[in-house]
């Protein structure tokens, strides 16, 4: 049902009732359902822009106080995806402070299995939205908060510190020289002066 006359209404009406889900104890199904409604009505920008606004500063606030953080960070991430480049900027400033927020710090202490599940998630996502779209990316995070952005950088850097200590422990880590590709001679008789 596209936009206008007596339909906005029909849309606005199913807006509410997705705000009243998403901010209630079946935020989980309300996630769900959301991300099958937002990647069926893909190809309607002007129904999909008109859901996102209404709907996702809903699920930005249900991040912080809901039980499905990794629901609404997928939805959020859809969000991203779908939306128009002209768009990306503010979607990424409501998501990146989330995603960074989601990933976790020693200084946090050990994460559960959920939240382990979520900060693999948002360092994912972090690094995809950076590659999709690196201008709104800087724009962001240069209007982060001095505590976002510490967050950000001591979260990254654990998460490689992470990674290398994996490949460091793995079996085979201690990888031998590889045979070079290109064989280097010392004859330089070749360039020499032709008269």
């Amino acid at each position: 049902l596209p936009l206008g006359g007596g339909a906005t209404a029909v849309h606005t009406g199913v807006a509410a009732a997705a705000r009243e889900m998403v901010a209630s104890e079946t935020q989980g199904e309300a996630h769900a359902a959301l991300l099958a409604f937002l990647a069926a009505i893909k190809e309607q920008p002007d129904l999909l822009h008109f859901y996102l606004t209404e709907l996702l500063p809903d699920v930005a606030a249900s991040f912080k106080t809901g039980c499905d953080r990794l629901g609404a960070i997928k939805l959020l991430l859809l969000a991203c995806t779908l939306s128009s480049a002209e768009a990306a900027p503010a979607l990424f400033s409501l998501t990146l402070p989330l995603l960074i927020h989601g990933m976790s710090v020693a200084a946090d202490g050990p994460p559960s299995k959920v939240g382990a599940e979520l900060s693999a998630v948002a360092h994912a996502a972090l690094t995809a939205l950076a590659s999709r779209s690196a201008d709104a990316f800087r724009a962001s995070v240069a209007n982060f908060s001095t505590e976002t952005r510490s967050r950000m950088e001591v979260a990254i850097r654990e998460e490689q510190a992470k990674k290398q200590r994996a490949v460091a422990a793995s079996p085979g880590a201690a990888v031998t020289a590889a045979k070079p590709k290109i064989a280097l001679k010392m004859d330089f008789g070749s360039f020499s002066a032709k008269a």
